[in-house]
């Protein structure tokens, strides 16, 4: 039974890979606008700190250049990443349709242990014709959220998590009013493995075959609840949408929890069991606080939860909106890593193997492929 499927938010807005152009190379650009639109913020994983964010290049294509190679250095001028070739034809992309003479380049930057964050990012574009366009800088950030989990107990399957790479998630850019929003920059796809190491028992068809099914999802901060949705059908038997999928369906039943901190954080919370939301909005909850239950409802085909910090930042709601919004990067205090699988293989019903020696990990942000214990 395949399970990619089951975990896919719908991707509102089709982006297609391609970093070649059409026309004719001219070496007479003098001015080539490129930019950062979200402050990158170094967050601490198992790997060393993440940097994830997007790049920006405008009307390029439309003067018959191709980009050969990205370059993004430190303040000091120190190369941290090199985008060329096939890495660059895969993670340069043009922007939604209508706005295709603006690309963006998923940028994913790994610092080991011990490497020094840097204070700033400089970026330079390469073109084959020998033109070069440089700049974009911008600082770098070192506080990401801490919050505590949305779900608890072990084998909790990072699904779709945050990475390096190039995934659905961060492919989900929406564009309204001139500006790009990337909501699900670092979403997880919360799926609970059994004590067989798959995500579901029996052939998965039902709902109550997946581990994860009726799990308790929970507050993540102390907070107000600022939106909810509630009366969607779960999707059952698995794999089937008994009602359109449009944007308003995509959560299901879904959450919205203002948690505040320093900086504007919104949690979001899709694919509620339909009547199981404890919450209204108004209501004040404490970190822990039942919110309701794991289910399928709106754009899944299998229970799962899906999560995201966002900053709420769009046009379409003064509370919160977890859609025309910016994702954030959020740590735990603590949690286990008990092993990691590749996707390809939960996809195939595989079974996971624990590590010889479970690592206990502290503040850090889970990755994308990791199983992690969030305690009880």
């Amino acid at each position: 039974m395949k399970v990619a499927n089951f975990l896919r938010i719908l991707v509102i807005t089709s982006i297609i890979g391609l970093t070649s152009c059409s026309g004719s190379p001219s070496s007479s650009i003098v001015n080539i606008p490129i930019s950062v639109k979200d402050q990158p913020i170094a967050t601490k994983t198992a790997d060393g700190f993440l940097l994830v964010y997007e790049f920006y290049i405008d009307s390029y294509k439309a003067r018959g250049l191709t980009a050969s190679r990205i370059d993004i250095l430190n303040q000091s001028g120190t190369l941290l990443k090199s985008y060329v070739g096939d890495e660059l034809n895969n993670y340069l992309t043009p922007t939604p349709t209508g706005y295709s003479d603006t690309a963006v380049l998923y940028v994913g930057i790994a610092l080991p242990e011990g490497t020094s964050i840097p204070s700033t990012l400089h970026h330079v574009v390469y073109f084959t014709d020998g033109t070069q366009v440089s700049g974009a800088d911008v600082a770098v950030a070192t506080d990401p959220i801490m919050i505590a989990p949305p779900v608890r107990g072990s084998n909790w399957y990072v699904g779709n998590g945050p990475t390096i790479k190039r995934i659905y998630h961060r492919d989900a850019i929406l564009q309204i009013f001139g500006k790009y929003y990337v909501p699900e920059r670092f979403a997880v796809d919360w799926v609970k493995l059994g004590p067989d190491g798959r995500g579901f028992t029996n052939d998965g068809s039902s709902l109550d075959d997946w581990y994860g099914y009726n799990s308790d999802i929970l507050a993540v901060a102390d907070g107000t609840i600022v939106d909810t949705h509630d009366g969607f059908p779960d999707n059952s038997p698995v794999r089937t949408y008994p009602y359109p999928t449009t944007i308003y369906s995509l959560g299901g039943n879904y959450v919205v929890l203002d948690i505040g901190d320093k900086h504007t954080h919104f949690a979001y919370y899709g694919h509620f069991i339909p009547n199981t939301i404890k919450v209204k909005i108004g209501d004040r909850v404490t970190t822990g606080q039942l919110l309701g239950k794991l289910g399928s409802s709106g754009n899944s085909g299998a229970p799962h939860l899906h999560f995201h910090i966002c900053d709420g930042s769009g046009p379409m709601g003064k509370g919160g909106d977890p859609l025309f919004s910016n994702g954030l990067p959020f740590t735990f205090s603590s949690f286990t890593l008990q092993g990691s699988m590749d996707f390809d293989k939960v996809d195939a019903g595989g079974v996971w193997t624990l590590l010889a020696a479970p690592q206990n990990r502290t503040s850090e942000m889970p990755l994308g492929t990791q199983i992690i214990d969030l305690g009880s």
